[in-house]
């Protein structure tokens, strides 16, 4: 059952977000490659370090991101569409669904500033439950 709401909820957020604006002009959004059901920004490369493994305790993902965007765009675009996605904001970056907590977070990638910005995502199974 956690897995079809899963599917749910990603068949959701493709018909919803053409609606909110959120898809690039083709009305296309891409996925990180690790995660199905968690969308990248527009603008936003996957860095092809994406790993992912089941736990006892749970999944643990790290992937990255970098691209030509603004950390304000970045915070925005997520703080929008994770909540369509079950994901609910517990703090700065940090979100929670399902026993699990998403944290999203930037660092300039090498190459330094004028290269944009590196977006790490970090899902790891939420401690105590």
């Amino acid at each position: 059952m956690k897995y079809f709401s899963k599917y749910m909820l990603v068949a959701a957020f493709l018909v919803l977000a053409p609606l909110a604006g959120m898809a690039a002009g083709d009305n296309k959004t891409n996925f990180l490659s690790v995660v199905d059901d968690l969308p990248l920004m527009a603008g936003l490369i996957e860095a092809g370090d994406g790993v992912q493994f089941e736990s006892p305790q749970g999944r643990i993902v790290d992937v990255s991101a970098t691209g030509n965007v603004g950390a304000d765009a970045l915070r925005d675009f997520y703080e929008n569409a994770l909540p369509h996605l079950g994901w609910s904001k517990i703090g700065p970056g940090t979100y929670r669904r399902e026993g699990e907590v998403l944290t999203i977070t930037t660092a300039l990638p090498s190459g330094g500033p004028e290269k944009g910005i590196r977006a790490i995502f970090s899902i790891r199974p939420e401690k105590g439950g």
